[in-house]
């Protein structure tokens, strides 16, 4: 009797686990005092505006070039008010068709920008502070990825960060799926004014913001990082 009671609990307790990466890795909103700031300075969180939108800020993880967490668990998936409304219009023709997007990052501190650039200057990923800010330091620009109905990742020439060398946004190689999944998710992201970068396919711009300055947001100034 003992045992099977250790038994149940050990299920519960497993079953409680997946459900809550689950959400995790989906779109629960996460409750952050840096959202109601991020009011003040024009930013708005993703995750409350969009709520079918799934959610993965892969600098929450170790899975960068850094290989430690740069965001904070709780971090807020932020972009500007008028950018996150380009993202709406994407996700809703993608739902259309059967597809979502998985966001990967929006919003970037420049004070992690300066990270990534510090460990990964040498493979042309990431902009040089001392030239100008990357688009997500204003939050005008988002990594995103494509996703079934079901949230499975679609097959696409890399995942996030990684090997310039095959992550154009000009697929050349031979696998149809991945062309036709380039097709579908930039396709759907020119239409709501979301620009893919041509050398990163996972990285769009609001093209409103594309030669405009940036208006760059600290973590100091919505309460992150303190």
């Amino acid at each position: 009797m003992p045992s099977r009671w250790c038994l149940c609990l050990i299920c519960g307790w497993l079953l409680a686990a997946c459900q809550n990466a689950s959400e995790q890795r989906r779109s629960a909103i996460v409750p952050s005092r840096a959202i109601a700031a991020a009011a003040n300075v024009g930013l708005v969180d993703i995750r409350t505006a969009i709520p079918d939108i799934a959610v993965d800020l892969r600098y929450t993880s170790p899975r960068n070039i850094t290989g430690r967490p740069l965001y904070p668990r709780n971090m807020p998936c932020l972009l500007r008010y008028c950018t996150m409304e380009r993202l709406r219009h994407a996700q809703s023709i993608l739902r259309a068709q059967g597809y979502s997007l998985r966001i990967w990052d929006a919003w970037r501190p420049p004070e992690v920008q300066q990270q990534l650039y510090n460990a990964g200057a040498a493979t042309g990923m990431f902009l040089d502070p001392r030239v100008g800010w990357s688009r997500h330091c204003g939050g005008i620009a988002v990594d995103a990825t494509l996703v079934d109905a079901r949230g499975v990742e679609q097959r696409l020439p890399t995942t996030h960060d990684e090997d310039l060398e095959h992550a154009s946004t000009h697929y050349s190689g031979s696998d149809p799926v991945i062309r036709r999944n380039l097709q579908i998710l930039h396709g759907a992201m020119r239409t709501a004014g979301l620009e893919p970068l041509s050398g990163e396919w996972w990285h769009f711009d609001d093209r409103d913001f594309i030669n405009s300055p940036i208006q760059v947001v600290t973590a100091w100034e919505i309460g992150l990082f303190r």
